[in-house]
């Protein structure tokens, strides 16, 4: 009879296949002192092997329920990522609805992912082909937040939620194509080379 794991070491293992997740080996938490307006308080974080930092919380009051759900989040996004694309490619045609009533360029999903290094570690982000030819990525903050809803909650409801009516952007002064019922503007809103 194998013997029954601990806490610590079910915790391991999971800090172990969330660094998988994201292209390392291992996860460690880690724990790293704020300063300024958040001095006295420890921000943790899981560091993968590969050096990469995913924040989990500041203090550990909120540390198990935090790792818990982001866990839960990517270690369930291969099974629903078809069930995404679905759900974007039904956004998709609204917003070419829209793109055609603006004047604008409307977009087809190629993809969906979320990055596994850098500053926005964890975020999702759509592949897109505008209809001009142009591929691009998109990243957005509502976006981010539904698709993880979508992945715990299964709310296909929540992720297919478009504002009520057309709107640019903040910061767009001429946009280029609409997604997810805003006007965005290439330049400024896309992650391009």
């Amino acid at each position: 009879m194998p013997k029954k794991m601990t806490k610590t070491e079910e915790m391991q293992l999971k800090m172990n296949r969330l660094a998988e997740l994201f292209g390392a080996k291992t996860g460690t938490k880690t724990g790293v002192r704020c300063s300024g307006k958040w001095a006295g308080t420890t921000d943790y974080s899981v560091t993968f092997d590969n050096g990469e930092h995913f924040f989990i919380s500041n203090g550990m009051k909120a540390w198990d329920i935090n790792f818990d759900k982001i866990f839960r989040t990517y270690n369930r996004f291969a099974e629903k990522k078809s069930e995404i694309i679905d759900i974007l490619r039904t956004i998709e045609e609204q917003d070419r609805r829209t793109a055609e009533e603006q004047g604008l360029l409307s977009y087809h999903v190629i993809d969906v992912d979320y990055q596994k290094t850098g500053g926005y570690i964890g975020w999702f982000y759509v592949t897109i082909q505008l209809s001009d030819g142009r591929v691009t990525t998109m990243q957005e903050t509502g976006l981010k937040y539904e698709i993880i809803d979508f992945i715990l909650l299964d709310n296909s409801e929540q992720l297919k939620d478009m504002p009520e009516r057309y709107r640019i952007a903040g910061g767009c002064t001429k946009p280029d194509f609409v997604f997810h019922g805003y006007g965005f503007d290439f330049g400024a809103y896309t992650m391009h080379d």
